[in-house]
C-alpha cells in the first residue's frame, strides 16, 4: 500500500459526517465548504471554510525521523458556525450560533480520535461576528479545528 501523502480529505469527510449525524443537527445545515444556499435557515455549519484567510484549511507535514511512515501531519480545518434570527434579535441568533458551536466541541471532546486511529483532534473557537442582515440578525462564529495525525 502506498504511503499517504495527506489526511486532509479524510478528515474533511469524517468531520462532516460526524456533524451531519448529530442529532442536534439538520443534515442538510451542514455544507462541505463555501457554498450558495437558496433556502433560509436558522443556523449554518461551514465545513472547510475560512472567510478571508488564504486558505481555509491547512496542512503542515513533517518527518521528525525521515522515514514515510512515520510522518506527521498537523491539519487546521477552518470552520463558520452562523445563527440567524428573522426578526433581528441579535442574542437569539447569538444563542443558537452557540449551540451549535458547543455542539461542534462535543463531538471532538467527546471522541478527539473522530473515530479514526493516529488522530488527536481540537476544537479551537475564534472569532464571533454580529451583525444585522437582510434576513434579520446573524452571528458568525469563526472555528479552527486543529488535527495532529501520523501518516
Amino acid at each position: 500500500m502506498p504511503a499517504r501523502l495527506s489526511r486532509v480529505p479524510e478528515l474533511l469527510d469524517t468531520l462532516i459526517a460526524l456533524i451531519k449525524a448529530h442529532p442536534d443537527v439538520e443534515e442538510a445545515a451542514v455544507l462541505d465548504g463555501a457554498q450558495v444556499v437558496n433556502d433560509f435557515r436558522p443556523y449554518l455549519i461551514i465545513v472547510g471554510f475560512r472567510p478571508n484567510a488564504n486558505s481555509d484549511v491547512d496542512s503542515d507535514r513533517t518527518a521528525p525521523r525521515g522515514l514515510v511512515s512515520n510522518d506527521q501531519e498537523t491539519v487546521t480545518i477552518g470552520m463558520v458556525i452562523s445563527g440567524y434570527d428573522g426578526n433581528g434579535v441579535a442574542k437569539t441568533a447569538r444563542d443558537i450560533a452557540a449551540a451549535k458551536l458547543a455542539v461542534v466541541h462535543g463531538i471532538i471532546t467527546s471522541d478527539p480520535r473522530l473515530g479514526l486511529s493516529g488522530v488527536k483532534a481540537t476544537a479551537r473557537s475564534g472569532a464571533w461576528q454580529q451583525m444585522p442582515s437582510g434576513k434579520g440578525f446573524e452571528v458568525n462564529v469563526r472555528v479552527d479545528i486543529v488535527v495532529e495525525t501520523m501518516l
